[in-house]
C-alpha cells in the first residue's frame, strides 16, 4: 500500500492523540441500537486503513464487496465509511434519498491544496447551491447544444494535428479537451503558443491525487500535520500543498483576467464566464463577494472537469482501438454507409451511427475515469435494509465495481461495444452507463458537453485514421500490457501505437473533408 504522508512523520504522532482517538472510538455508540453494515475486521485506532490499497482502493472494495455484500462498512481512523458496489443501492440512497446524501466529507487537503472553492468538493449548502445553479445555466442539456459548432471545429483541428504528428497523440488529445472547455468557459481559443499554460494546468491537476478520503486517511485523522512548517522533517505534504495552491491560483486567475481584458476591449465572445460577469453587475453590493467566490469555483470546476476527464476518455479510446482492430472495421463500415467518404460525421449523423455511440459508451464503462466518483457524506443518520448508516459518514459509490458487474456486463473486463446493441444493431438503452457521471444532486453537470466532445472525436477519428500496434525494427507488432496512472482520476500511461490515415487521405483530402462538413 502507498501512503500520502511521508512515513517519517509517524515518528512525530503524539501518543496521547492516538490514545484519545482509540478511547473515543471504543466509547462511540450508534445511538439507535441498529446494526452497521457488515465489513472486514478492524484494527484498533486505524480501523481498516492498513488493509486497503490506497493507490487503487476500488480493487480492495471489490474484494471486500465479494465477501460482505454490495453495501459494507469500513473505518479509517475515526472516519465512518460506507461503500456501495451496486448501482441499484447507489440509486436508492444517492438519488431517492438525495437530501441526506448530497454533502461531501471532510478532506484535510481540500483548502490547503487550493481546492476550497471548487464546487465539486464543496459541502451541501447555500454555497454549493449557488455554484451549481450558475454552472447549470451554461451546461444543461439544451444550453450545451450551443457549443457543438465549436466542438466540431476543435475536432477538425485535432485531426490535422494527428495527421501531422501522430506520435504526439497523447498531447493532442489533452490539448483538444483543454481547448474545448477553455472556449466554452472563457471564449479563449488555445493555440500552439499555450504550452506554458498547459504545463501550469498539468502541475495544478497533479494535486487531484490528494483529494480522496482513501489517500488522506492520516491527514483527515490528524489534520494538524498540514500545519507543520515546510522545513519540518517528513513534511513533504506541506511543500506539495504550497506548490498546488500556487499553480491552482494561477490556473484559475489567468483565464479570468483574459475575459476581463476582452470585456474592456469590447472583443469578448459568448462564454460561461462572460454571462456570469454580466450577471454579477446585477447583484446587490453585499452579495458581490459571494458571487465572485462562486464564479471562481464554477470556472475552476468547469475547466478541471472538462480537461481532465475528456482527455483521459479519448486516450482510452485510442488504446481500445489499438487492441481491437475488428471494432474499427465495423465502425468504419457504419460511417462509410451513413456518412460516405466525401465529408466527416457531424452531430446530425449521431442517431444514425449506433455503433459509434456504443463504442463511446463502452469506453467509459470499460475504463471508468473517476472509479470512485467524488465521495458523498450523510447529513443525518439513516436506515437502509435494516442497516444503520451514521450521520457524517463518508459514502463511496464504487463505479469500478459497477462497471465490472458480470450480470449486466458479461466478460466485463473485455471491450465489447456490442453489449449496448440489440439483435438489429440498435441501442438498447437511450443513455450512457449512469455510474460514469455520479449520482443524485452531485451528478456531473458538464456531462452533456463531455459526451458530445467524445462522440465528435471518436466518429471523426475513425473516419480518417486507422489505429494499430507499433512495429519493432523487424516489422513485428510490439505487444504491451496497458497500465494507468491513478489518483482521483485515471488515465493511461504512454503505450506504443501507430496512427495512420486511411488509404487516399492526405492533408489536401482531409481539408476538403472538413470543408464539406457542417460546423
Amino acid at each position: 500500500m502507498s501512503w500520502v504522508v511521508d512515513s517519517r512523520i509517524a515518528v512525530f504522532l503524539p501518543v496521547s492523540l492516538i490514545t484519545i482517538s482509540l478511547i473515543s472510538r471504543l466509547l462511540k455508540k450508534n445511538g439507535s441500537g441498529q446494526l452497521l453494515p457488515p465489513g472486514p475486521p478492524q484494527l484498533p485506532v486505524v480501523g481498516n486503513a492498513l488493509a486497503m490499497d490506497s493507490k487503487e482502493p476500488w480493487n480492495t472494495y471489490v474484494e471486500w464487496g465479494a465477501k460482505y455484500g454490495d453495501l459494507f462498512y469500513v473505518r479509517f481512523f475515526n472516519q465512518d465509511v460506507v461503500v456501495i458496489n451496486s448501482e441499484k443501492i447507489a440509486r436508492d440512497l444517492l438519488e431517492k434519498r438525495s437530501s441526506n446524501y448530497s454533502s461531501r466529507p471532510f478532506i484535510a487537503t481540500r483548502v490547503p491544496f487550493g481546492w476550497g472553492n471548487h464546487f465539486a468538493f464543496t459541502p451541501y449548502g447555500n454555497e454549493w447551491r449557488l455554484a451549481r445553479r450558475l454552472f447549470h445555466q451554461s451546461f444543461r442539456a439544451d444550453s450545451a447544444l450551443n457549443f457543438r459548432p465549436m466542438q466540431i471545429r476543435k475536432t477538425h483541428q485535432l485531426l490535422t494535428n494527428l495527421l501531422e504528428t501522430p506520435q504526439n497523440h497523447m498531447a493532442h488529445m489533452g490539448a483538444f479537451a483543454a481547448s474545448v472547455i477553455m472556449s466554452a468557459t472563457y471564449d479563449y481559443d488555445m493555440g500552439p503558443d499555450d504550452g506554458s499554460f498547459l504545463r501550469i494546468v498539468e502541475k495544478a491537476l497533479s494535486g487531484l491525487r490528494y483529494m480522496t478520503p482513501e489517500t488522506t486517511v492520516v491527514l483527515s485523522a490528524f489534520p494538524f500535520l498540514l500545519s507543520l512548517p515546510a522545513w519540518f522533517p517528513g513534511a513533504s505534504m506541506k511543500r506539495s500543498a504550497i506548490n498546488s495552491l500556487k499553480y491552482l491560483n494561477e490556473m484559475t486567475e489567468t483565464p479570468l483576467r483574459y475575459v476581463e481584458k476582452s470585456i474592456a476591449a469590447g472583443t469578448a465572445g459568448p462564454s460561461m464566464v462572460l454571462d456570469l460577469m454580466k450577471r454579477r453587475e446585477q447583484e446587490q453590493p453585499d452579495r458581490v463577494a459571494e458571487f465572485d467566490h462562486a464564479l471562481r469555483g464554477v470556472s475552476l470546476a468547469s475547466f478541471v472537469g472538462g480537461a481532465e476527464t475528456t482527455g483521459s476518455v479519448l486516450l482510452y479510446f485510442v488504446l481500445a482501438m489499438v487492441l481491437h482492430s475488428h471494432v474499427q472495421e465495423r465502425a468504419r463500415a457504419e460511417i462509410d454507409a451513413v456518412v460516405g467518404k466525401d465529408r466527416l460525421p457531424d452531430f446530425d449523423d449521431q442517431p444514425s451511427l449506433p455503433y459509434i455511440e456504443a463504442i463511446a459508451r463502452e469506453v467509459v464503462r470499460w475504463q471508468p475515469i473517476v472509479p470512485l466518483g467524488v465521495a458523498h457524506a450523510t447529513t443525518d443518520s439513516d436506515i437502509y435494509e435494516g442497516y444503520y448508516i451514521p450521520k457524517g459518514a463518508t459514502v463511496v459509490a464504487n463505479a469500478w465495481a459497477m462497471s465490472r458487474n458480470e450480470t449486466l456486463y458479461p466478460n466485463a473486463s473485455q471491450f465489447i461495444p456490442e453489449r449496448f446493441l440489440d439483435d438489429k444493431g440498435q441501442l438498447v438503452d437511450p443513455e450512457s452507463p449512469s455510474f460514469s457521471f455520479g449520482f443524485g444532486r452531485r451528478i456531473c453537470p458538464g456531462r452533456h458537453v463531455g459526451e458530445a466532445s467524445v462522440w465528435a472525436v471518436i466518429s471523426s477519428a475513425l473516419a480518417v485514421f486507422e489505429f494499430s500496434k507499433a512495429k519493432d525494427a523487424e516489422g513485428k507488432d510490439i505487444d504491451f500490457v496497458p497500465t494507468s496512472t491513478v489518483g482521483l482520476t485515471r488515465h493511461p500511461d504512454p503505450f506504443p501505437c501507430r496512427i495512420t490515415p486511411r488509404p487516399g487521405i492526405d492533408a489536401e483530402k482531409l481539408a476538403r473533408l472538413m470543408d464539406s462538413t457542417i460546423a
